[in-house]
């Protein structure tokens, strides 16, 4: 007898716990620092995430204006700087989605490419911001690479 109590009560402990984990993952959960709130479809349905999301699956449209609208806050630019910015990212993502739709075996060539798109980017926006801006968006891509792991030094 206590033998089966004690086993129903496991298996309803069990349950419980496996139904918060599975709220956690559909984005239950609450990220205590500062968030911003991400509007995702899929599978039909918008839902929305808070905090920093991996950026999958979401199209080149929302990633270029995701990252605009980060440099904006950031280096404070101006409107006509924003379109520019918006434009270049949103060039280099589509290129990017392209790349990785037709990538084949060779991981080799295709990592070449990315770096290739990245680099491209990289010199258009810094050929848009000012010198002041410049020095600002060096300094956080250094701290972002330091945060990986990762000290490359960064391309001017």
């Amino acid at each position: 007898m206590k033998r089966s109590i004690f086993l129903f009560a496991f298996a309803t402990l069990f349950c419980f716990s496996q139904a918060f984990a599975q709220d956690a993952r559909e984005g239950g959960a609450e990220l205590e620092r500062e968030t911003q709130t991400y509007k995702v479809k899929k599978d039909g349905q918008v839902r929305e995430f808070n905090g920093v999301k991996k950026l999958g699956n979401i199209t080149p449209e929302a990633r270029a204006q995701k990252a605009t609208d980060r440099m904006t806050r950031q280096l404070e630019l101006s409107e006509a700087q924003q379109k520019e910015i918006y434009s270049i990212t949103l060039k280099s993502d589509r290129e990017i989605a392209r790349l990785r739709d037709n990538r084949s075996s060779d991981i080799q060539g295709f990592r070449s490419k990315i770096k290739q798109a990245h680099k491209s980017r990289e010199k258009a926006i810094g050929a848009v911001l000012n010198s002041s801006q410049t020095s600002k968006y060096n300094q956080i891509k250094r701290e972002m690479r330091e945060r990986r792991g990762n000290s490359k030094s960064v391309a001017h």
